[in-house]
């Protein structure tokens, strides 16, 4: 199937470079030429599929299939018009090939082992196995975005469709999910967007490749790829960051166009994705008289942000209020700019508050979804919290480590598991320059909003944060060693970078290291003061260390970043697939979590008895069981706290819960044993309800089979 994956790929980028001499003449610019292919190249696919399923009602196997076609021709165009002139381009490559330095040997490499590592993995990712891959194969089956539950989940389809559109593309193509490069496509976009901000602020070419490669080893780049693939976070990143990237570039040619398509993606991708409006709005330069426009939108901003984070604990409105007044500081000395620019961005919006509008209308269509919205997004509760509601050991993870503490939740971005503390200081440094002023502002807000909203539930939430962090810290970077009195190639910038790969798992402090994973997590947020103490002795051993002659040298420089920013993350990602002798299916019973032995076994064991079509499943912690066994599974572990689970079913009547059991035909209950890594989570919060207890009870439920993570049950007629 990877001839299916380099093709989908191939498809977008044949139909954005045939877009973009239409949207913008000055094409001098190669990275953002590339940029600018990316962006129109999905929105060839994504924008007409949306249109066609809400607004006209036409089947999508015909948008996929005109879709492909033309693309297959405009790639077949591009290899002949290649073929002509291949002396050209070969003179071209050769060229290109000896002017490369290590930074970019090392870029290259970088993509090559992540191209490497996205072909070997399956389908994975908990949310993508729950919602995205079953609504991608729901949507193929009905050849339409319907409107309603997705029988495989019997979660509603309201998530904006932009990753499932991408998932459906190798559904028509292939009759199966071959998407995985599609992803390494966008690291590549948000990666030329990193060095195209570097060199915006005034950083040199080399600072700027930096600036890649530590986007490109930071610990969240690796989980979107290992983890999140299958996500709408690689979707929001770029298409949210090409956003704001081109708000104060209007002037410039194309630029306008990009800023409205990729602000229409933007809402496409992910419900964050209708913040662009806000961000755009308050990021942007206006002249004073709309600057008091810009002040009264903040302040009702900032009230909201308030009022949303201090309920969740009463203390948030520290942090809150800090983050604001650090906006309004950044504004306030901002100098003013022409009329027209504020004009020209009214105008722009127009296209993506029209497909925000479409999208918002085929929500509102769903049943109760406007009351998810409205708590989920307007209201802010009654009661105020004055405790922080800290997670508990056995229920942290990768994306939620922020929550175990007040402090770790504040300073996630500083001290998260998905960043790099050590570039903490740094990203101080840099949010004070006078060059960064767009990009603090971008940082700032959208970081104020997420920790209103979210602080306490997902790290990957910040997807649209990437590059500005990465831009601040590699400008705080480059002041610091001015100031140290280093020159731009000292190896103490590449000691700073390099320290990513330490955190991919949590190292520090050394005692949580052989701890198992979830309470690894916790622990590393519980001895923040012992693992900032670690950082500070990093810094200073890399201060030291950067002074001496011999480690100032090119040949080490060579060796340090082949080891520690080359070596460390290839060999993560070649080691399991040497161990497992280059089989697939072997390395994903290893190191794929969905595909490990004993669910598969369950799988396995569902799929060779006979089950009912109609027969449903109730089931805790069984990411895409519906897709795998095409049955209809109502996961409690996803949808417990549901509008779209009855009161019936959550009952503490046992009489009640086998009626509703019964009426709805739910012959199945998957329980889990005491190997299962959520098991400790699954006796203290599920296994006290009801149907449970009655899969337990042998009058009603057999135990059909068992092993040490699940035990199935099935309806006992008799």
């Amino acid at each position: 199937m990877l001839h299916y994956q380099i093709l989908q790929v191939l498809i977008i980028l044949a139909f954005g470079n045939f877009l973009t001499p239409y949207l913008s003449k000055n094409l001098t610019n190669t990275n953002l030429r590339v940029i600018k292919a990316i962006t129109y190249g999905y929105a060839s696919l994504i924008i007409p599929v949306v249109l066609a399923a809400l607004l006209f009602d036409s089947p999508l196997r015909l948008v996929f299939f005109l879709h492909s076609i033309f693309g297959i021709l405009l790639l077949l165009f591009y290899t002949l018009q290649a073929l002509q002139n291949m002396h050209k381009y070969y003179w071209k490559i050769s060229t290109l090939i000896n002017q490369m330095g290590l930074l970019d040997l090392l870029l290259v490499l970088l993509f090559i082992g992540y191209g490497f590592l996205l072909i070997m993995y399956d389908l994975r990712g908990y949310d993508a196995l729950q919602f995205y891959i079953p609504n991608a194969f729901y949507f193929f089956l009905e050849d339409d975005i319907p409107v309603g539950l997705n029988p495989f989940t019997f979660f509603p389809t309201f998530k904006p469709p932009a990753n499932v559109i991408i998932l459906m593309q190798g559904l028509y193509l292939a009759r199966d999910f071959t998407a995985n490069l599609h992803i390494l496509l966008l690291i590549l976009g948000t990666s030329l967007l990193i060095y195209e901000g570097c060199r915006e602020i005034g950083l040199n070419d080399y600072l700027g490749k930096l600036g890649v490669i530590a986007f490109l080893i930071l610990p969240f780049t690796f989980f979107l790829m290992f983890e999140y693939a299958y996500y709408q976070e690689p979707q929001i990143m770029f298409f949210y960051s090409v956003a704001i990237f081109g708000v104060n570039k209007l002037d410039k040619d194309g630029m306008p166009a990009l800023v409205a398509i990729s602000s229409s993606l933007a809402i496409l991708s992910k419900m964050s994705g209708y913040s662009v409006f806000l961000l755009i709005f308050l990021v942007m330069k206006l002249p004073s008289n709309y600057q008091r426009a810009q002040i009264v939108v903040f302040v009702l901003m900032g009230l909201q942000l308030l009022r949303k984070g201090s309920v969740r604990y009463i203390l948030n409105f520290i942090p809150i209020l800090l983050f604001l007044f650090i906006y309004l500081y950044l504004v306030l000395r901002e100098p003013d700019v022409e009329k027209k620019i504020a004009e020209q961005i009214l105008r722009i919006l127009r296209w993506p508050f029209l497909v925000g509008f479409i999208w918002l209308i085929f929500m509102l269509q769903i049943q109760e979804i406007d009351t998810f919205l409205i708590d989920t997004y307007l209201k802010s509760g009654t009661s105020i919290s004055f405790t922080f509601n800290s997670l508990t050991p056995f229920a942290t993870f990768i994306e939620n480590g922020m929550g175990v503490n007040f402090i770790s939740s504040f300073l996630y971005i500083a001290i998260g598991t998905l960043f790099n503390p050590i570039l903490f200081p740094f990203l101080i440094v840099g949010l004070i320059s006078n060059t960064t002023q767009h990009y603090s502002k971008w940082f700032i807000l959208f970081y104020v909003i997420w920790f209103s909203y979210f602080g306490t539930t997902s790290g990957r939430y910040l997807a649209p944060l990437i590059v500005p962090y990465i831009v601040i810290c590699m400008q705080g970077l480059s002041i610091a060693v001015q100031k140290l009195g280093f020159n731009s190639k000292n190896p103490f910038p590449l000691f700073i970078i390099g320290t990513n790969v330490i955190f991919v798992l949590p190292a520090l402090p050394l005692r949580i290291l052989l701890l198992q994973q979830n309470i690894r997590f916790y622990s590393y947020y519980e001895a923040l003061i012992v693992v900032l103490s670690f950082m500070i002795l990093i810094l200073m051993l890399y201060y030291k260390i950067s002074r001496v002659p011999i480690i100032q040298s090119r040949k080490f420089r060579s060796i340090f970043f082949i080891c520690s920013i080359g070596l460390a993350p290839f060999a993560l990602i070649f080691s399991g697939t040497v161990i497992t002798g280059f089989d697939r299916d072997e390395f994903n019973e290893e190191y794929n979590y969905i595909s490990r032995p004993h669910y598969q076994e369950l799988i396995d064991y569902l799929v060779q008895i006979d089950i009912d079509l109609d027969a449903r499943f109730v089931t805790l912690e069984t990411p895409g069981l519906g897709y795998f066994i095409l049955r209809s599974v109502l996961d409690l572990g996803i949808l417990s706290t549901s509008a779209n689970v009855s009161s019936r079913l959550l009952s503490s009547n046992q009489t009640t819960v086998i009626e509703f059991l019964d009426e709805n035909n739910f012959e199945y209950i998957v329980s889990l044993n005491s190997s299962h890594v959520f098991y400790t989570e699954f006796v203290r919060r599920y296994e006290s309800l009801q149907v449970f207890q009655i899969a337990g009870n042998s009058d009603f439920f057999d135990v059909i089979f068992g092993n040490s993570e699940y035990f199935l049950h099935r309806r006992n007629i008799g």
